[in-house]
């Protein structure tokens, strides 16, 4: 991405950016609501238009990129699990559907793919129940799963911590472990970095209403993360003593 913009209805919302992630980071971007981290993502993928600026994806302008497969986008809110009464197997299965595959039978690579997401996110044995049975945590899980389904090997995750208790966020940590140490390149949105914090190897901060969104960019250190105000808390409070993130 170089020297990336983007503007909403004459304000600029993401201004200026230059950033390149290389193949296994694991970057963690913040900042307070409003900085623009997800329309930061989204332009990433091109689901946004730039007023000016450029994106590659893998060396490629992102207009040109057509190797979808290798790019898993999970969103910030959650698709309506109730809406379609679909097993967690078929939800991720249903990433290698295509309109000319839809109505084939399941080959047996499409089985192996989707048996081997779901084993990589702890999810196996839940495999036969419900989407909507599950938690919200387990459900971002799914999700993960279903983009590793296709052979990704980038993970964009917008707030995938959102919403979920301790517990959850200790285990999706977990996973995001497992595929970071799996040689998979990581951009995880947040507003803190929480049970992620000894799995970024950089941290990106935006900043709203300022030229220039990029605040910070480097080593995930307290004190850097603290000075830029990266935390963020519904009620506008001090964050409590944050955990010991890589000193870098």
């Amino acid at each position: 991405m170089s020297r990336a913009c983007v503007t909403f209805d004459g304000e600029c919302v993401v201004d200026e950016v230059t950033l390149a992630v290389a193949p296994g980071e694991f970057v963690a971007v913040l900042g307070e609501n409003g900085s623009g981290k997800t329309t930061l993502m989204q332009a990433l993928l091109g689901l946004v238009p730039l007023s000016h600026g450029a994106v590659s994806i893998h060396g490629t302008p992102v207009a040109q990129f057509r190797d979808w497969d290798r790019i898993g986008y999970v969103p910030q809110r959650l698709l309506s699990a109730g809406a379609v009464p679909m097993s967690v197997h078929e939800v991720v299965e249903s990433a290698r559907w295509s309109p000319r595959t839809r109505w084939r039978l399941r080959r047996k690579e499409d089985r192996a793919a989707t048996s081997a997401a779901l084993h990589e996110v702890g999810l196996w044995d839940r495999r036969d129940d419900r989407l909507d049975t599950l938690s919200g945590g387990q459900q971002r899980r799914v999700l993960i799963a279903r983009a590793l389904a296709t052979g990704a090997d980038t993970l964009i995750l917008d707030e995938p911590t959102a919403g979920i208790d301790a517990e959850s966020q200790t285990r999706l940590a977990t996973t995001l472990r497992r595929l970071r140490d799996g040689g998979r390149t990581i951009l995880l949105v947040t507003h803190e970095l929480g049970p992620v914090a000894d799995l970024t190897t950089r941290a990106i901060v935006l900043a709203r209403g300022e030229h220039g969104s990029v605040r910070y960019d480097g080593p995930p250190r307290q004190e850097e993360l603290a000075h830029h105000h990266a935390w963020h808390h519904s009620e506008d409070i001090a964050p409590p003593p944050a955990p010991t993130l890589l000193e870098g």
